[in-house]
Order: C-alpha cells, then structure tokens, then sequence
C-alpha cells in the first residue's frame, strides 16, 4: 500500500494536468488500491479503503474542475462507501457560528466567517473476525481554523451593539485570536468606542471556550470599560467547497 500512497503524492500529480492527462496515472493508482485491496486480511481492508477514497479526495481538491465524469463517480461512490462507518470529510467554505460574552454583562451574537476550515477526527467502524473494530486515520484532535470573520453582538442590560473583525483565528485544537478590532456603539448616544481584544483558550469540536482581553483605544473610557471576558463560541462551515465536484 505504501507504494499506491506514494505514488499519489509524488510527480505523477506534480503538476497541473487536464482530463486526458489525468485518466491513466489515476487508473494506475486505482487499480493499484483495488489489488492491495483483494489480497488484504479483514484488519487492513478498512485502512486500504481509507487511502483509496484520500487519494481521491486529494484529486477532486485538487483537480475538480479537470476531473472525468468516471473519476468524479467513483469520488462519491467511495466517499458513499464510508460515510456510514464513521468518516468526516475535511470541510471548507463559507462558516457560521454563535457566542456568548461574559463580563460585567453578558452578551450574545452571531459570527461570519469567509473562509472556515474544519477537519474532524474519523473512526471508521469495521467487523473482522466476528469484532467490531475500529480504524483512527492521524488526525489525533479537531482542527479548525477561520479567517476574515465578522462578528456581531449585543448585551442583555445596555443593548450596546458590538461590531468586530478578526483576520485569522485558530479555534481548534487550541484557540487563539491575535488580530480582533472592533467598535462598540450605545444606542442612547452616538459614541463609537474602537477597541483590540486578542484571545486564547481551549476547544472541544466545534465548541471552544477563551479569555479575552478588552482595551479600549479611547483612555477616557478605559477605567470603566469591560477588560475582562469570557467567550463560548461554536463555529462550523456551513458550506463546503473543498470537494465540490463537476455535476455531469
């Protein structure tokens, strides 16, 4: 199997290919899969097919626009062929999520995010030798990260309206927000108060939880401003467009 594996990620898919350019080195490799595939006890069938169906993930991210109708059939029928034993596809596209702020009010809103990245952890279930088993691939935790995020909220007591901006946060495995701007405006007055507020903190999936700290830009406002908070926050692409293929 480590000669199919490696022969998917070397020079053969170096470079940029087309349709035609693309059929038989991925014919080659498939067949390949599907020899190791036949000779293979039950413990290993499961991890053959894993592998099977990556290559052919990493070819429809990669090539999607340039794929067969055959290769892009054969993508979903492996890809079918999984689903119900445990695996979770890389996600990618367009994210939404909810938070809530804790301080001295508590607040709730909504996130946008224009590029959310999620990769869960697969546990393909399998039966060999009268057992069920259970196939992990590498990935040990949630990955998850988010770039270009809009954010919105309101507190509870004041209706402060918060409007914030962050260009890249890393929400899982760890959390940590080092770019986040933002103005919070009073319905009452027309002040806009502009302010930093990095994070960090920790992540179970798609729920994590951080502490940030709030500076205000204006030193008038600083002493009785919100300095320290608690965010909870669940965030997942609601869109995918990693492995979006061809409709034929």
């Amino acid at each position: 199997m480590r000669k199919a594996v490696f022969l998917g990620y070397t020079n053969i898919f170096k470079e940029k290919l087309d349709k035609d350019d693309l059929k038989n080195p991925s014919k080659f490799i498939l067949n390949l899969y599907d020899s190791i595939l036949a000779q293979s006890e039950c413990y290993s069938e499961q991890r053959v097919k894993y592998y099977r169906y990556k290559f052919l993930s990493y070819l429809v991210y990669r090539y999607k626009k340039n794929l067969s109708k055959e290769l892009t059939s054969t993508y979903k029928l492996r890809k079918k062929e999984l689903n119900p034993t445990g695996l979770k596809p890389h996600r990618d596209g367009f994210g939404l999520g909810i938070h809530s702020i804790h301080g001295k009010e508590n607040w709730i809103g909504l996130d946008f995010s224009f590029v959310s990245l999620f990769q869960g952890v697969s546990y393909l279930k399998y039966e060999c030798e009268n057992q069920t088993k259970y196939f992990k691939p590498s990935n040990i935790v949630v990955h998850s990260t988010n770039s270009f995020v809009f954010s919105y909220s309101q507190s509870s007591k004041s209706k402060t309206n918060d409007f914030s901006f962050s260009l890249f946060e890393l929400n899982a495995p760890l959390t940590f927000i080092p770019m986040r701007f933002g103005v919070q405006t009073n319905p009452e007055s027309n002040n806009r108060n502009f302010y930093y507020r990095p994070g960090f903190g920790l992540s179970v999936g798609m729920i994590s939880m951080s502490y940030s700290y709030n500076l205000m830009f204006s030193k008038s406002i600083r002493p009785s401003s919100e300095k320290h908070l608690l965010y909870f926050r669940l965030i997942y692409p609601i869109i995918n467009f990693r492995y979006r293929t061809k409709r034929y």
